[in-house]
């Protein structure tokens, strides 16, 4: 039905009420569409936009076979992502400072923009900035900008990912597993990424883990896996990860708050996974917004070129 096209809400309501109302059973909904629906939106099903979901389930199960891959790299993210865009920016005539937090931004009589860095300043014609909704909204503040209004509003979700190291010979039966009914939600095998040994215990969203101080927190997850892998021994070492702001919460409506993704100003262009992309809070929807930030940005200085 989501495949023809049948089945469009009138309005954003949640997600479950809609699959309830397509006649989903109460174990597909604890089994298969809660998970996928937290792991992809970081919010639960009874609060998230039917309306995102919809859209994630119709680029992904509903889309060609291609559009559901999981894809897991075998590298370490920093390998795989930012030094490959760091070396081409560099090679291809642009310069990449690290290091250099932003702490305001002021736009000029004539229309430019002046960045303010603990370092010093910087004048731009044009910008795009690509910060979280937090520090977009303190430092665009000035600037008065009735498009950043609902930003305030945005409720934030956490990510935890706990790391467990094991021997070296202790591995999963797939890179990969879901779990149910506890605190683990998704564990990863990083053998895959040169790291035999390595467990990532991933939770999202909110839930008891967030009362449990960083050691019960890894314990209850060493528990967990040592009740599902009897064989295993006990992990050498854990560490865990918070991140409080990883997510805005993709509740029903949530894009009536969020800015347009390109300019907000002449020659100031928004960037981020919080911009009206279409999309929750998602890596994907994050390069999609990146990437419609630079086209602007290119057509607005006239030169023809082409976001590679």
């Amino acid at each position: 039905r989501l495949q023809r096209g049948q089945i469009r809400p009138t309005r954003d309501v949640t997600a479950q009420a809609v699959l309830i109302a397509e006649r989903q059973s109460g174990r597909l909904l604890a089994r298969l569409w809660g998970p996928l629906c937290l792991a992809a939106m970081n919010t639960p099903l009874n609060r998230a936009s039917a309306r995102l979901f919809l859209t994630v389930l119709q680029r992904s199960l509903a889309g060609d076979r291609g559009a559901a891959d999981f894809l897991v790299p075998r590298t370490d993210l920093c390998s795989l992502l930012p030094t490959p865009a760091y070396d081409y920016i560099g090679a291809h005539g642009g310069q990449v400072q690290l290091s250099q937090r932003l702490l305001r931004l002021e736009q000029t009589a004539d229309g430019d923009y002046r960045l303010h860095f603990r370092s010093g300043s910087r004048r731009a014609r044009r910008v795009i900035l690509a910060v979280n909704p937090t520090l977009a909204r303190r430092l665009l503040a000035p600037l008065d900008i009735p498009e950043l209004a609902g930003l305030g509003r945005l409720v934030e979700a956490p990510i935890c990912t706990v790391y467990l190291r094991y021997e070296a010979s202790v591995r999963q039966a797939r890179p990969v597993e879901g779990w149910l009914d506890g605190l683990c939600q998704w564990s990863f095998d990083r053998r895959l990424c040169g790291q035999p040994g390595l467990m990532a215990v991933v939770i999202s969203g909110r839930g008891p883990h967030l009362e449990l101080d960083n050691e019960a927190l890894a314990a209850a997850v060493a528990a967990e896996l040592a009740e599902a892998h009897p064989d295993w021994p006990p992990p050498l070492a854990t560490r865990v990860v918070r991140e409080k702001r990883a997510t805005f919460e993709a509740l029903p409506e949530v894009d009536n708050l969020r800015p347009p993704n390109g300019p907000v100003r002449p020659g100031l262009f928004l960037a981020g996974d919080f911009t009206r992309t279409g999309l929750p809070a998602t890596l994907e929807g994050a390069v999609l917004s990146g990437r419609e930030a630079a086209e602007q940005l290119l057509r607005a200085q006239g030169d023809g070129r082409q976001v590679p």
